[in-house]
C-alpha cells in the first residue's frame, strides 16, 4: 500500500519531503497535516516499515513556513523544472490522498470498534439462516433487527430476532452470528 513511501525513503532526492508527505509542492498546510496524520496512522500499523523519524522531519520542515521556504530554495533545481514536476504530482497526490484517508478510517474504525462495528457493517436480512460463530450451531432464520436491543444482562448492542427450528423466537447479538444462505 505505501510502495511509494518505502522507495522515497531509501532515495534521498531534491523533493524527499513532498514525497515522502505525498503532497504537492504547492500543497496548503492543511493538505501537508492530513498527510502526516494518515502517515502516523499507517506507522502505527506498519512499524517496522516505515521511517517515522523522517516523516517527523518532512512534515516539521514543510509545516513551518520559513523552513519551508529554505527547503523549496535549497533543493529545488529551477522554477521550470518544479512546475513541471508540481503538475504531474498534484495531479495525482489528492484524489489518491483522500481514498486512502477513508480507506485507513474505516479499517480503524473496524478494528477498534471490533464486533460491534463489523456487525454494524454486516447486515442479514428477513429469510437469513444464521448460525453462532463459535460453535457454528445452526440458529434459525431471521425475522427481525434492532439497532440498539437491550439483553436481559443490561447490555445494549445491535441483535437479530431468529427463529429456531422448534418456532420459539430468541434475541442474539449480531456480533455472533454468520450466514449460512437464503432459507427456502
Amino acid at each position: 500500500m505505501l510502495s511509494w513511501l518505502e522507495s522515497s525513503v531509501s532515495k534521498r532526492d531534491p523533493e524527499g519531503f513532498y514525497q515522502i508527505l505525498n503532497v504537492g509542492l504547492d500543497a496548503s498546510a492543511e493538505e501537508i497535516l492530513l498527510s502526516y496524520r494518515f502517515l502516523k496512522i499507517a506507522f502505527r500499523e506498519r512499524r517496522k516499515k516505515l521511517n517515522i523519524g523522517l516523516i517527523q522531519e518532512a512534515y516539521e520542515t514543510l509545516s513551518d513556513q520559513e523552513k519551508r521556504t529554505e527547503y523549496d530554495a535549497r533543493s529545488r533545481p529551477s522554477a521550470a523544472a518544479a512546475s513541471d514536476r508540481q503538475g504531474a504530482v498534484s495531479r495525482f497526490s489528492s484524489p489518491v490522498l483522500l481514498l486512502s484517508l477513508i480507506a485507513v478510517f474505516l479499517i480503524v474504525l473496524v478494528v477498534v470498534k471490533g464486533p460491534d462495528m463489523r456487525a454494524a457493517l454486516i447486515s442479514f436480512h428477513q429469510g437469513d439462516r444464521l448460525y453462532l460463530m463459535e460453535d457454528e450451531s445452526s440458529m434459525g432464520t431471521v425475522v427481525s433487527y434492532e439497532s440498539d436491543h437491550r439483553f436481559h444482562n443490561g447490555a445494549v448492542a445491535p441483535a437479530y430476532l431468529l427463529r429456531e427450528a422448534g418456532g420459539q423466537e430468541e434475541w442474539y447479538p449480531a456480533r455472533d452470528l454468520v450466514r449460512l444462505g437464503k432459507a427456502r
